[in-house]
C-alpha cells in the first residue's frame, strides 16, 4: 500500500490520486493501487519556514509519516515539491522509502534526453534547491527565472491556492513565454498545484511541461505494478 502524506494543498492531492487512477485503467475496483492517505492542510506553510523563517512544518510532516507507517503503508509520496526541503530528515527517521520528487523528473528527463530545462516553483524550493543539486548529477541543466519573474509566479501559486484557476496560468504563462527563456527545452512545474491551473487554462499548455504530480503517480503505479507481479 502507497501512502500518500497530502493537504499540501488539498487540490493538489486529488489531482495526484486522480493520476493515479487514471494511469491504472483499472477494469475493476481491485485492479487499483491501494492506498492510504493523510491529508493535512494544517502543515504550516513551507515556503515561508524556508524563505522567512515562520513556524516549522518539519514536527508535522514527520507526524503524518508515522501515521502513514501505523496504518499499513510500504512506502510514501508526497504530492507537494516544496515539502522535499525536509527529505533527507523525513528518509532519516522513516523506515520505508519515500518517492523524491526531483529523482523522479531527473530519471524523466533522461529518459527523453532533455538537458535544459526551467523550473516554475515556489520561492521556497527555488531557496532550497535540490532541483538543480540533484538534476546536476544527471548532466541536466536548470534555469531559475530571475527574481522579478519568481514574484510573478509566487502571485500565479496565490491566486491557484485561492481557487483563481485561469489569472495564475496567466501570471506563469507571462514567465513561461518570455524570450528570456527562449532556450529551456521543458519547463518543470515544481508546484504540484501548477498543472491543474494550465490544464483548466489550456490543456495543449502542458505538453511544453514536466508535471510533477504526473511523474510522481507514474512512479507509484510502477512501484506498484512491479511488486504485485511478484
Amino acid at each position: 500500500m502507497i501512502g500518500v502524506l497530502g493537504g499540501m494543498g488539498p487540490m493538489a492531492t486529488i489531482d495526484f490520486l486522480q493520476r493515479l487512477i487514471d494511469l491504472t485503467n483499472g477494469r475493476s475496483d481491485q485492479e487499483h493501487v491501494p492506498t492510504l492517505v493523510c491529508s493535512l492542510p494544517q502543515i504550516p506553510d513551507r515556503s515561508s519556514y524556508i524563505v522567512a523563517k515562520g513556524e516549522d512544518p518539519y514536527p508535522l510532516l514527520l507526524d503524518a509519516i508515522n501515521r502513514l507507517i501505523s496504518g499499513g503503508a510500504e512506502s510514501i509520496v508526497i504530492p507537494c515539491c516544496t515539502a522535499h526541503h525536509w527529505y533527507d530528515m523525513l528518509v532519516d527517521n522513516s523506515s520505508i522509502p519515500i518517492f523524491h520528487v526531483a529523482i523522479e523528473i531527473a530519471e524523466y528527463l533522461k529518459a527523453k534526453n532533455i538537458q535544459k530545462v526551467g523550473l516554475i516553483a515556489t520561492e521556497g524550493t527555488y531557496k532550497s534547491n535540490y532541483f538543480k543539486r540533484i538534476l546536476k548529477q544527471y548532466g541536466i541543466e536548470v534555469t531559475y527565472p530571475n527574481n522579478l519573474d519568481i514574484q510573478m509566479i509566487m502571485a500565479g501559486i496565490r491566486q491557484i491556492k485561492h481557487g483563481s484557476l485561469n489569472l495564475g496560468a496567466k501570471n506563469l504563462l507571462r514567465v513561461m513565454n518570455h524570450k528570456n527563456y527562449s532556450e529551456i527545452q521543458k519547463w518543470i512545474l515544481g508546484c504540484t498545484e501548477l498543472p491543474l491551473a494550465l490544464r483548466s487554462f489550456n490543456q495543449e499548455l502542458l505538453s511544453g511541461c514536466v508535471d510533477s504530480n504526473e511523474i510522481l503517480a507514474r512512479a507509484c503505479f510502477e512501484y506498484w505494478e512491479n511488486k504485485a507481479s511478484k
